[in-house]
């Protein structure tokens, strides 16, 4: 549910016989490009598991992004899609029970997030076995090139040499095995089953105008914070004199104690 069920409330609901959970509804795109977001909004811990992730999309890019980086957190074991909220909001945003009226809209977010989300090392062995039937059936290197990327994106994320070298190198079969070797020496080496995916160039600048937006959109509020308060206290003269709020005190400076105008 909306802002409803976070952290402690699914402790609580699983200490009355809850056996599985949702997070609050989250917002795919704001999720996959917001850390801040991600940070505030997905929160858990050992004893609140099973856990299923909502989204909210309407993108299947957006949401494929989001429920990469919540696998790569470890901490949820299903991903959920919002096909039924019915508030203004989600009218307005083209999503939640909206989205039925874009039934082939629906289709692609199902099937992107189950053609590619699996598990992390699954999603190695997936890459290996098709370069494997590539070997068997011959196609462009181009078109091979393109599926690498889309089943171990998450990786090469992560280790973005490699993904450096696939872009860079004259493509070939035992180019992308050896890039597929060499992710699962580092993942053993790590520790990891599960790839933590570096933010790229345009994900940091789209956090910083959000994070600048909102600073100014504080601020405004701040300063109409303050008017409403200036305007309340300037209602009248009594014994508060003239109805001066404290900050009109500090306003309202002597300047005849200072010095300045000599």
């Amino acid at each position: 549910m909306v802002d409803q069920s976070e952290l402690p409330f699914r402790l609580l609901c699983r200490r009355h016989g809850a056996t599985c959970a949702y997070t609050p509804m989250l917002h795919a795109r704001i999720f996959s490009q917001d850390k801040k977001y991600r940070d505030e909004m997905l929160t858990s811990c050992s004893e609140d598991r099973p856990l299923l992730v909502q989204f909210c999309a309407n993108d299947p890019q957006h949401l494929l992004r989001a429920a990469r980086l919540v696998e790569a957190t470890g901490l949820a074991d299903a991903i959920d899609i919002n096909f039924g909220c019915p508030q203004r909001i989600a009218k307005r945003g083209g999503y939640g029970a909206f989205l039925m009226d874009d039934l082939p809209r629906v289709e692609a977010l199902v099937r992107t997030l189950s053609q590619f989300v699996a598990e992390p090392m699954e999603r190695l062995d997936l890459a290996a076995e098709y370069l494997a039937l590539a070997a068997d059936h011959p196609v462009p290197l181009r078109m091979v090139r393109g599926h690498v990327h889309k089943i171990i994106g998450d990786w090469l994320a992560e280790h973005t040499d490699l993904r450096e070298t696939i872009n860079r190198t004259p493509p070939s079969l035992e180019l992308y095995l050896r890039v597929i070797a060499e992710v699962r020496s580092r993942s053993a080496a790590s520790g990891r089953d599960r790839p933590m995916p570096q933010l790229g160039a345009a994900d940091l600048a789209a956090i910083e105008r959000a994070e600048a937006k909102q600073a100014a959109i504080d601020e405004q509020e701040r300063e109409a914070d303050a008017l409403d308060r200036l305007e309340d206290g300037a209602g009248g003269c009594g014994e508060d004199g003239c109805g001066k709020s404290p900050e009109e005190d500090v306003l309202l400076m002597d300047w005849s104690d200072t010095g300045v105008f000599g």
